[in-house]
């Protein structure tokens, strides 16, 4: 990191635009190669494609792709023009987003928050890769969810490992925030008891269970678990284990993250430093962001009779939750329907779909929050979450509204309106 930033900002930025060269093609690479459904599309597939094979200069970012319009007979007459835009797109984004970040873009504009910036260089530059990383894997899981509508665990999963272990080792990891906890006001990073004080309770034994219980609920999530209650509680318990180990493989590498994962956060625990608040907060950022989904899921499905989220958007925003902390996963959550109504009632109108993806406008309510941090959690979202448990409250009634709702709609719609059967 050191002998990165002895270089000049000209010579990092043209840095940063080489590796975004990879970053785009690694992009596409994992659009193609880790979509639940294979797709043997690009120069990377194993498959030869019909009448014809794949060279090195199909590897070559940009002419690649126009090189690979000859397959257009088998994949698709434009099926090249997205994967050539991201790779054109995404190297200039990250080279804007690494000069936005280090120059103190998410940081209060006040003067003496920005002098603070050249000694906040290492952080900020860790910032950015926490950040770098977040948006490869939303990328990803976006157009995916866009072609196959699902999002695979083997995106968001590791997604999310390496946001907990990037949050245990490197400062700066998350967000910064004004901290006005203190006698005078300073800038820290965002943690689980923001906008407030950092709670001392939360340093001990109390904090560590906190940590636990935050990660095992993620890894019993993450099983192959169903209740069927249809006959009974005893068949549904017998039914929940069987479903439980019956694929043998999954279930051991879920036990193995488990054990591995708890014994990693113990690790960190005993070290007493900084790096333990860094843990618990993504930790707690994981569990409540997919938390939130997962209950929304639960009762929306409940009172429609019908899949209202899937469980990959529950995933998702685990992993969203582990870099951005759970305050920046609510305000998420609430953005995500506004950004996905207009390119959805657009959609409808022209197509007639009545079924869309809602990972990606989850994805694009994170590109708001990150992109706009400053003006939404230091000049008016904080004041909202000092509200605390009553915020809380206000969650959970909104909740139990929403089933109340969705139920009345559910019994309007069965009885009085044209369903497709």
């Amino acid at each position: 990191m050191n002998l990165f930033l002895e270089q000049s900002l000209p010579v990092r930025m043209l840095i940063i635009a080489l590796i975004g060269i990879l970053y785009a093609a690694a992009t596409n690479w994992g659009i193609y190669q880790l979509s639940y459904f294979h797709r043997h599309i690009g120069p990377w597939s194993k498959t030869v494609p019909k009448g014809g094979h794949y060279t090195w200069l199909d590897r070559v970012p940009l002419l690649g792709w126009l090189r690979m319009r000859r397959f257009s007979d088998q994949f698709g007459k434009y099926f090249w023009v997205r994967p050539l835009l991201i790779e054109l797109l995404l190297p200039l984004f990250l080279v804007w987003f690494y000069r936005y970040e280090i120059t103190g873009g998410l940081l209060p504009h006040q003067n003496s928050m920005q002098k603070l910036i050249p000694a906040l260089q290492s952080q900020l530059h860790y910032q950015f890769l926490a950040h770098a990383i977040l948006v490869w894997a939303m990328c990803v899981a976006t157009f995916i969810d866009f072609d196959e509508l699902l999002i695979p665990d083997w995106i968001t999963v590791p997604g999310t490992v390496i946001g907990l272990l990037g949050a245990a080792f490197f400062n700066g990891w998350h967000l910064f925030q004004v901290d006005r906890s203190g006698p005078s006001v300073a800038l820290g990073t965002l943690h689980a008891c923001s906008p407030g004080p950092w709670a001392q309770w939360m340093s001990g034994p109390s904090g560590l269970m906190v940590a636990l219980l935050c990660y095992a609920g993620w890894c019993f999530a993450l099983s192959d678990r169903r209740w069927i209650g249809r006959k009974g509680w005893r068949k549904a318990i017998q039914y929940f284990f069987a479903r439980l180990v019956r694929h043998k493989i999954w279930f051991y590498l879920v036990v193995a993250l488990w054990v591995i994962g708890s014994l990693a956060i113990l690790f960190f625990y005993l070290q007493r430093s900084e790096h333990w608040i860094n843990l618990l907060s993504a930790l707690v950022g994981m569990a409540t962001a997919g938390g939130i989904v997962w209950a929304v899921r639960i009762v929306a499905s409940s009172s429609l009779g019908m899949e209202a989220l899937g469980f990959g958007d529950a995933t998702l925003m685990a992993m969203i939750g582990a870099y951005l902390g759970w305050q920046a996963s609510l305000l998420v959550f609430f953005l995500a329907p506004m950004t996905s109504l207009l390119f959805v009632l657009v959609a409808w109108l022209v197509s007639g779909e009545k079924a869309f993806p809602f990972g990606p406008y989850l994805c694009c309510a994170a590109m708001l929050v990150m992109l706009f941090w400053n003006s939404i959690w230091n000049e008016w979202a904080a004041g909202v979450f000092e509200l605390g448990t009553v915020l809380l409250a206000i969650l959970l009634i909104s909740l139990i509204a929403m089933g109340f709702i969705l139920t009345v709609w559910r019994w309007i719609r069965d009885r009085f309106l044209w369903v497709e059967k």
